[in-house]
């Protein structure tokens, strides 16, 4: 094992091709086991950054639905109509918080194993975790930005940060 730089106790390591993770299913005892488990954490970091974006344009649609539910003052349509629009709304508004509430519990979770994973500081997986969120914001970015700029969250500066 080879130290790189040292966080606190913990050394950032090059440690080769032995590593473990999370479980000990997942301990690796050759470079070619090292180069599956860094092409899982990728995948993995890739899969977090996906689910971000879907998770901005579900917000985008909640925000939109929400914010265009109570403009309508149905003078033109009558009423029976008025009420299945009402309806079809409130279905929808309901569809969306069930989709938005699946999508942020699987992104907290991949967020946190992400973490995880990174905090075994082996460089290797560091890498690939680096590289899979890297690689994910710069294939979903647009489909992200445009969902937020939708709803103009920009123009008034907030939304547009994690928290």
């Amino acid at each position: 094992m080879v130290r790189v730089a040292c966080v606190g106790d913990a050394p950032l390591t090059v440690a080769g091709q032995e590593t473990s993770l999370l479980l000990p299913a997942f301990a690796t005892s050759t470079a070619f086991d090292m180069l599956i488990l860094c092409i899982i954490v990728f995948s993995l970091a890739f899969l977090q950054e996906f689910l971000r974006a879907e998770y901005s344009v579900l917000e985008a649609r909640y925000a939109s639905i929400v914010a265009h539910s109570g403009n309508d003052t149905g003078s033109e349509r009558a009423p029976s109509s008025q009420v299945n629009a009402d309806v079809f709304a409130k279905a929808s508004v309901v569809r969306l918080q069930n989709m938005r509430t699946v999508y942020h519990v699987g992104l907290s979770f991949v967020s946190l194993l992400v973490m995880t994973v990174f905090m075994s500081l082996n460089v290797w997986i560091v890498a690939a975790v680096l590289s899979g969120t890297g690689a994910g914001f710069h294939v979903f970015q647009r489909r992200r930005a445009e969902a937020v700029a939708s709803t103009g969250l920009l123009k008034d500066g907030g939304g547009a940060g994690c928290h």
